[in-house]
């Protein structure tokens, strides 16, 4: 609570509130994050922190499932690594990274929103966290290589990494 950070006091108010109580089992600690130096600055060594901590907060529920997700980009192969090693460290199976040029020639109606699509009759509950944690729009329909495929769209822009 006391560390250099970007958030605003009220903030870490509400992330202490939230820990305050709750049993350690709830939640894991991490010591330091690691750092590089990159033209003369310190800063956070995404690579790394991933390579250390990936896996490291999954839910179970999801690993039981076992669904496979693919990951449709237009621009940023990183971005869409990036947004892979998150579902990843959730517990949910990668399983395919592509690159679309044109997202409108596979959907017609798509907007340049994020999309998720699955193919089950009943939607699963990986689906339905995807949707959720990102705020995609849902739609069933075919899917060949995964169970479910996410259609990046805006959070391609939104998760850039340069």
């Amino acid at each position: 609570m006391l560390y250099g950070s970007n958030a605003n006091p009220i903030d870490r108010l509400i992330i202490w509130f939230y820990f305050l109580g709750k049993p350690s089992t709830y939640y894991k600690k991490i010591d330091s994050l690691p750092r590089k130096k990159e033209d003369g600055k310190d800063l956070f060594d995404r690579e790394e922190f991933f390579k250390t901590y990936q896996g490291f907060f999954y839910k179970k529920t999801h690993r039981i499932i076992k669904d496979r997700v693919q990951i449709l980009y237009t621009k940023s192969y990183k971005t869409a690594s990036l947004i892979s090693n998150v579902l990843d460290g959730e517990g949910i199976q990668v399983v395919d990274v592509t690159q679309i040029p044109n997202p409108k020639s596979q959907i017609p109606n798509i907007d340049n929103k994020c999309m998720v699509i699955e193919d089950n009759k009943k939607t699963s509950v990986t689906t339905k966290d995807i949707v959720a944690f990102f705020g995609c729009q849902f739609q069933k329909g075919e899917t060949e290589v995964s169970d479910i495929i996410l259609m990046l769209g805006n959070i391609e822009r939104e998760w850039e990494v340069k």
